[in-house]
């Protein structure tokens, strides 16, 4: 391999070179070599003071230019995957997905005799339980019936609040 000298990297890095050498040295940067990378960037250091400060706005809008020829075959794709998972999302949160897992799970577990375990223990214990009379009104009332007074009763507290316009 064919180093080049350190006055080739200052007169690379100050544009001085013909365009021959000048590919060259690009050429030969772009094998890595360590050797001569650490020379070019010695003398790009010496020549930072001279060398004329980057325009921010030019270099954003060819590095965006670049960015956009680069990618521009590969962002349909791109979107059209975020597309699809955006659908599929949708599809998931959809109330009648839910209802249709529902019913699957539900077909799964009668099938499989989950049911008729519970019913089972819960016939034992029906069976096990002392006779109505000594039981109280209020356990003898289904659970549901319970629930849905608890409920009312809340509610009914929480209305006038409301109305008031106290939000506590």
């Amino acid at each position: 391999m064919n180093h080049m000298p350190r006055e080739t990297w200052l007169d690379f890095i100050r544009g001085t070179l013909a365009p021959e050498e000048r590919d060259v040295c690009d050429a030969h940067l772009a094998e890595d070599c360590a050797s001569c990378f650490e020379l070019y960037l010695e003398a790009l250091e010496e020549l930072a003071e001279e060398l004329p400060e980057p325009d921010a706005a030019s270099l954003q809008a060819s590095v965006m230019e670049q960015w956009d020829i680069e990618h521009l075959s590969v962002a349909p794709a791109i979107v059209g995957q975020i597309g699809s998972r955006r659908h599929r999302l949708l599809w998931l949160q959809h109330p009648l997905f839910h209802y249709g897992a529902a019913a699957a799970i539900t077909m799964l577990l009668m099938s499989s005799g989950a049911f008729q375990f519970l019913l089972g223990s819960v016939s034992a214990a029906v069976e096990q339980a002392p006779p109505d009379s000594t039981r109280p009104a209020s356990e003898m009332e289904p659970y549901s019936v319970r629930w849905m007074e608890k409920t009312v009763g809340l509610l009914d507290r929480i209305e006038p609040k409301r109305e008031r316009g106290d939000n506590r």
